[in-house]
């Protein structure tokens, strides 16, 4: 393979294997939402997920407040539904362990997308 303005012997060996061999079969992409209403954001995702290729990704949501409008089409489309507790002004450590747990019993999720302004420092810190 020539690329202009390289020389041959800078450039190294592409590796053997396709790069699509080593990530799982389907990523599973996590939302971090309120919830998952029929609102602006909330609307956006789910037509993204309607249309996506669900054999090789696969939405799931972290919502924090009670079941939305979307959640039965979510199931039906193969996704999950989980709920963690608003954060507590008085003791926001709280949710920094209870992200912290949750990610550790969940370590599908190939990418995490924080939905929350305010919080999703926290949300994407804990979830490296």
């Amino acid at each position: 393979m020539l690329i202009h303005g390289t020389d041959q012997a800078s450039l190294q060996e592409e590796p053997s294997t396709d790069a699509r061999e080593t990530l799982p079969k389907v990523l599973r992409v996590l939302h971090v939402v309120s919830n998952m209403d029929r609102c602006g954001m909330q609307s956006m995702i789910m037509n993204y997920y309607r249309h996506i290729d669900r054999n090789q990704f696969q939405f799931d949501f972290l919502c924090h407040y009670e079941k939305g409008d979307y959640e039965e089409e979510i199931i039906t489309l193969g996704g999950r539904i989980f709920r963690i507790a608003n954060p507590d002004l008085l003791h926001p450590w709280r949710y920094s362990r209870d992200l912290k747990k949750f990610y550790r019993s969940h370590p599908e999720f190939t990418i995490v997308h924080s939905h929350l302004d305010k919080r999703s420092g926290i949300i994407l810190r804990e979830a490296q």
